[in-house]
């Protein structure tokens, strides 16, 4: 009841997305095949298949009927759709398929105009985010500079080896091509991209401090974010007489920078460590805030998180 009905209405762990929501996460998670996906959605239905035709309505059903249901439901998450994708990516096999080998649904000069228009999409693409990132991000250059090299020599390779009838080496490149890419770019950029930083560092922070067999409780609310870092289960008290309670009885309390405005002028409660977050800065609140324990003697205030 809690999980289904009461998220699809929204009356349960909503999701505060737009309807379309799901539309920019159908994209983004069948990358680099986008312009497969369209195709997908209405080759099932042409005769051609043959004694592929049910299973792909099968397929496509999965796919459609779920995107729906998605889409409707009020407590979205961007991870919903996963269960979805494989439908997708087995469609998509299909149609790639038959372009390379077996060409009775698409003609070799589709084919070969797909193909060309992939690898002119891609090196734009490439080219484009290399300038942008270049006076955005510049320690992103070398990394960007790799991946353009990597795009045109595989681009390069696949298109030789497809004009000389060897499909299955193209394939073969090609995905080999993609499988190096990703994992240059995983290695990349994560640690350039580390959105989740600031979260970990203040959570580990105040992990070092709360003893292991102590308990903390946060006030109004914690992110999950904080919970994964910290280790713990951490209750959420937004009754600040109950709060005092658990404070008075030793346990710890924390309260990130969203809601510690709330206790500033709250004199039973003593910091035991303060970080403040940059408002200038994308930080997120669960960046910031501070610990308080009955047995503190003083404030550590820690503007860098250190």
């Amino acid at each position: 009841k809690k999980e289904y009905v009461q998220r699809l209405y929204g009356e349960y762990a909503p999701g505060n997305y737009p309807i379309y929501f799901y539309f920019l996460m159908m994209f983004k998670f069948i990358t680099p095949w986008v312009v497969f996906l369209p195709m997908a959605i209405v080759a099932p239905f042409y005769r051609v298949w043959q004694e592929k035709q049910p299973v792909m309505k099968f397929l496509w059903l999965w796919f459609v009927a779920d995107f729906i249901f998605l889409t409707i439901d009020a407590g979205k998450r961007q991870h919903y759709i996963m269960p979805l994708m494989p439908a997708m990516a087995i469609l998509i096999g299909i149609l790639i398929e038959d372009m390379i080998f077996e060409q009775k649904a698409y003609s070799r000069i589709f084919a070969k105009n797909v193909l060309r228009w992939h690898i002119v999409a891609l090196i734009v693409g490439i080219t484009a985010a290399t300038i942008y990132l270049a006076k955005a991000r510049p320690e992103t250059i070398p990394a960007m500079l790799i991946l353009l090299s990597i795009t045109i020599v595989i681009s390069t390779v696949v298109s030789v080896l497809f004009a000389r009838g060897k499909n299955a080496a193209a394939c073969g490149v090609g995905f080999a091509g993609i499988a190096a890419w990703i994992m240059i770019s995983c290695a990349s950029f994560t640690v350039l991209l580390d959105t989740n930083k600031g979260a970990r560092v203040f959570a580990l922070k105040i992990a070092a401090i709360v003893p292991q067999g102590d308990k903390l409780a946060a006030y109004k609310h914690t992110s999950t974010r904080f919970v994964q870092y910290f280790g713990k289960v951490v209750p959420e008290i937004a009754d600040t007489s109950l709060l005092y309670e658990h404070y008075r009885e030793g346990d710890w309390v924390v309260a990130t920078s969203g809601y510690l405005k709330d206790l500033a002028g709250d004199t039973q409660f003593r910091v035991v460590y303060r970080k403040e977050i940059d408002k200038k800065s994308d930080e997120k609140e669960d960046t910031g805030g501070a610990l308080f324990h009955k047995s503190a003697v003083g404030v550590k205030n820690d503007a860098a998180g250190n």
